[in-house]
């Protein structure tokens, strides 16, 4: 008897967990129609995304137009013959197996025009072709590529606003409202903006999209100049979630308009600087990630250590400065939500170390991921953070101090006090170690069942003894653990 079908449900999920992982799923197109189409919905999420590999991208290009021109209606293949532009096949009744636009989830303009730019430059059969003549194509082209792609029935998360547009024959560069007639249904789904440059984006098209994008929930921001429409665009929303801001100031009207959405909001990332006031950052009392890779005064972390982030997930930062005493003071007010902790900065108090292992130690049971300031001397802050937290399963203590210390203390701290869910493990800075020390931890990590990931590095020349570097690669070949350093 055959065997029964896998339901879409099931192989939907197979199939999310390979491309996560970066599995090529093109073998799997073959296998039946069902596996084609669940196969499509991840192969067309964002076909017209750049790679590095600029001929892979070109060639990708090409398939990729090509298709979507058969995809086009009968008149809008007839206006591009009527134009000069080739049709694949030359034929105007061409069909494809799929309504390949259906599976599309993200939108980019400026991405659709880069792509049926190379399509009409490669497939004009003139040896050169007039750079007018190729802009008015490539308008005409892209535009009825977008008209295809706004009905397309999935396409309802992401849309992405560039400074570059799709240029006509006179260079002007056309808004979204003009190029995506009738595109008032689209963009009333839109959750998902990102915007680049906004100043450099036609006021009609941020009054196009007040007038009707109103529940975008996530804006990735580069935010170099003030710009009224955008902000007009922000105090549209019902309810935004998500805030990712690139930006080299504070932004005071922008940071004005964000106030009304501070209860709703529950991500915020900031590079360069920090883009919004630390007053309104401490009112998102409902922060799930706080990610903050920038500049800030050295009275930021007066304001934040005030804050009470309940919900609090992930704090990811990269500053230039650390206040550890202020920062026990924020994960105290995690009510134990807290599974990821990084920090990286340039400078900070170590004498606060202990205070922070002890307040990771009691407030973050569920914490699975950890970069934190170390000093030798917090080898029993260490033990304690572990004994409290049975979770963890990759950390990377720092300690940027220039003098060489005892590294014997942390190790046996994690030797002794961590649980078999640890599978990385990352030492940073100038430490000295004993064999012995070493043998232990390695011994100990054979009655687990998977190997832990070990890397020293950024380690003062010669800490590491030949008889230590045998160690690690003994137990390296046994499986015991995964010593990074090994092809050093």
């Amino acid at each position: 008897m055959a065997a029964p079908l896998l339901p879409a449900e099931c192989l939907n999920q197979i199939l999310s967990e390979c491309h996560a992982n970066k599995v090529p799923l093109y073998q799997y197109l073959f296998i039946s129609r069902l596996w084609c189409e669940c196969v499509l919905y991840f192969i067309w999420l964002k076909p017209f995304e750049r790679k590095i590999n600029v001929t892979f991208q070109e060639k990708r290009s090409e398939q990729l137009i090509r298709t979507l021109i058969t995809c086009l209606p009968y008149d809008s293949k007839k206006l591009l013959q009527e134009n000069g532009i080739q049709l694949p096949n030359n034929h105007l009744e061409s069909k494809t197996l799929f309504n390949y636009q259906n599976f599309i989830r993200k939108l980019d303009p400026q991405l659709v025009g880069w792509a049926t730019r190379e399509w009409i430059s490669k497939s004009s059969t003139a040896l050169t072709i007039d750079e007018d003549a190729l802009n008015r194509k490539n308008y005409i082209l892209s535009k009825e590529i977008l008209k295809l792609l706004i009905r397309g029935k999935k396409l309802t998360s992401k849309f992405v606003l560039s400074q570059r547009s799709i240029i006509y024959d006179d260079n002007t560069q056309m808004p979204i409202h003009e190029l995506l007639p009738n595109a008032q249904d689209f963009m009333a789904k839109i959750r998902s903006l990102v915007c680049n440059y906004p100043n450099e984006i036609p006021v009609a098209t941020f009054n196009s999209l007040s007038q009707s994008a109103t529940d975008i929930e996530v804006f990735n921001l580069s935010l170099y100049d003030e710009n009224n429409d955008l902000i007009q665009l922000i105090r549209t929303q019902r309810g935004i979630k998500k805030l990712k801001l690139v930006s080299d100031r504070l932004n005071s009207k922008f940071d004005e308009a964000l106030k009304e959405h501070t209860e709703k909001i529950t991500y915020v990332k900031c590079t360069e600087t920090l883009s919004i006031s630390p007053d309104t950052l401490t009112q998102c009392q409902n922060l799930k990630d706080l990610i903050l890779y920038c500049k800030i005064p050295k009275d930021t972390f007066v304001v934040l250590g005030n804050a009470q982030y309940p919900k609090l997930q992930k704090l990811d930062l990269k500053l230039n400065n650390l206040d550890l005493e202020r920062l026990s003071r924020i994960i105290k007010t995690t009510k134990g939500q807290m599974e990821v902790l990084k920090l990286q900065w340039s400078t900070y108090d170590p004498e606060n170390t202990s205070s922070l292992l002890k307040a990771v130690g009691d407030h973050c049971p569920r914490i699975v991921e950890l970069m934190i300031p170390i000093r030798s001397e917090d080898a029993s802050g260490l033990a304690y953070l572990f004994s409290k937290c049975h979770h963890v399963q990759s950390i990377m203590l720092i300690s940027k101090v220039d003098i060489v210390q005892d590294g014997d203390q942390i190790v046996t701290a994690i030797a002794d006090n961590s649980s078999k869910s640890l599978r990385s493990c990352s030492i940073h800075g100038c430490w000295k170690y004993t064999p012995k020390v070493w043998q232990t931890f390695c011994e100990r990590q054979q009655s687990n069942s998977s190997p832990i990931r070990i890397s020293l590095t950024d380690r003062v020349s010669g800490s590491l003894s030949p008889e230590i570097i045998s160690i690690l690669r003994h137990h390296d070949e046994l499986g015991c653990i995964i010593y990074d350093d090994l092809q050093k």
